[in-house]
């Protein structure tokens, strides 16, 4: 800070001590400051007959106002106009600012830096550490002249502005981004994103069309287990599976599901693909109920709703519940336990939809928060996966996931969900193609939240630039070709 006076707080301005006596007949608005240095609003309005500690102090526009406790999380900031008389109470302190020394709005613009902030800090050592009036007298602070203390606050304010746009682009480019991510995903499912491979593979998928009949007619089982066979032929081989698995007593049978109409089809689907409901190819189930007597401080993780978006980003588990390993091989011997390659997906409050592809951990889930989707050899999982995001999934099944009594996505819910199923291969050439897409929409949206991650740090570069007295000008075009 080239040439400037650095001076105390005490020399521009003056604790103002005084209380005032709250009277019962009148409506006082009362103010708040908000942490992180993000200004001072209002609280609330309230009669002084509801006002039990009677001795307040008083706020003047433009003051400087400091929290007592909250002064360490940027507590503090300047009384704007429309709160000119509220009211605070004596865990608060007001400075009155000398304007022959101190512009308010400079000194606005100190507080977006770190020149409070830092020597805020340096008081003490624990989160519960208070800030005298007397040790907020003695901070200091850089105060050039009024006329150059004016000449940064337009250079603050155009500089501001400009990061503020580039802010509201960046921000308009993450929408446009997300709302591509969810076009890549339903174009997938509509079979929109392998025309070209359809036609590549039309010879092969055309010869085991023809061949279909008279193959399975004759009991050979190649044509039907073929990954290009016709998705009708994978909709029978999973059903045969099925009803296998149930006469093994290996799942339940489970009421039939209602065919579909041609009135709930939502798009047409190529040839070789065909429409079913979710719980035609997996078999969907919840886990067996856990007591919270069940609960240990250790033993095997016992995962809610909750812990499956940070599972489904590949965060390592939060294991803040336990079932004993005793009761966890009970569930295991009696009822089995989740496969790598299932899926668990959230059923409720702001988790629902969250999906985690099960890996080798142990652990089991609570009954009502989560429901398995067991994998087969006849869906692809990340295409399953691909599915469960696309705005046909969550415009028809998510935001209709509702029971009498709360926002749930139950199992019947899941069952009925309409899944538009291709061939095998087409399956896998779907997912190559997502992936790729997706890839590079990651590395778009990476670039914009580095870009608009830059602001906070341009600002304070901006502003040393002004403080040290380089070219306001110059300094401003040159944080706007940084951040662009």
């Amino acid at each position: 800070m080239n040439n400037i006076l650095i001076v105390k707080i005490s020399e521009i301005s003056k604790y103002r001590k005084e209380f005032i006596e709250i009277d019962d007949s009148i409506e006082y608005k009362r103010c708040r400051v908000q942490l992180h240095k993000r200004g001072v609003v209002l609280r609330d309005k309230i009669s002084g007959v509801n006002i039990k500690t009677k001795k307040q102090r008083l706020c003047k526009k433009n003051d400087f106002i400091v929290a007592e406790m909250d002064a360490k999380f940027g507590g503090y900031g300047i009384i704007p106009e429309d709160l000119e008389n509220a009211i605070v109470s004596s865990h608060y302190y007001l400075y009155e600012l000398d304007k022959k020394k101190i512009i308010p709005d400079y000194l606005s613009v100190l507080i977006d830096t770190d020149v409070i902030q830092n020597q805020i800090k340096a008081q003490g050592s624990t989160n519960y550490s208070r800030v005298s009036p007397s040790e907020v007298l003695d901070f200091e602070i850089p105060c050039p002249t009024i006329q150059e203390q004016k000449k940064i606050i337009n250079f603050y304010l155009n500089s501001k502005n400009i990061l503020l746009q580039l802010n509201s682009e960046s921000d308009t480019q993450l929408t446009h981004l997300s709302l591509l991510r969810q076009s890549i995903l339903q174009e997938a499912i509509e079979g929109k994103l392998t025309e070209a491979w359809r036609k590549q593979n039309s010879a092969i998928s055309a010869n085991f069309a023809r061949e279909k009949k008279g193959a399975l007619a004759k009991g050979a089982e190649d044509a039907e287990k073929n990954e290009f066979s016709d998705a009708s032929v994978l909709l029978e081989k999973i059903k045969a599976e099925k009803l296998k698995m149930i006469g093994e007593g290996k799942i339940r049978k489970e009421k039939p599901l209602a065919p579909i109409k041609p009135e709930e089809v939502p798009f047409e689907l190529p040839e070789g693909w065909v429409w079913c409901r979710l719980g035609m190819i997996n078999n969907i189930k919840s886990g067996k109920r856990i007591h919270a007597s069940d609960y240990k401080k250790e033993g095997i993780p016992f995962l809610r709703s909750g812990e499956i978006g940070s599972l489904g980003r590949g965060d390592l588990l939060k294991e803040q519940l336990f079932i004993s390993k005793e009761k966890y091989f009970e569930i295991k011997e009696k009822f089995g336990i989740p496969s790598p390659g299932d899926i668990l997906i959230a059923c409720i409050g702001g988790s629902i939809g969250n999906t985690w592809v099960i890996d080798e951990r142990e652990f089991y889930y609570k009954d009502g928060n989560l429901v398995l989707i067991e994998q087969n050899n006849s869906t692809a999982i990340p295409y399953l996966l691909s599915y469960l995001k696309t705005p046909l999934f969550w415009n028809k099944t998510i935001l209709n996931a509702t029971d009498t009594s709360y926002n749930a996505l139950t199992i019947e819910k899941l069952n009925e969900a309409m899944f538009p199923l291709p061939p095998l291969a087409e399956q896998q050439a779907i997912v190559v193609r997502i992936d790729r897409l997706l890839a590079m929409v990651d590395e778009l949206e990476k670039q914009v939240e580095e870009r608009k991650g830059q602001s906070e740090e341009l600002m304070q570069a901006v502003l040393r630039e002004a403080f040290e007295g380089n070219s306001h000008t110059e300094s401003a075009e040159g944080a706007k070709k940084m951040i662009s």
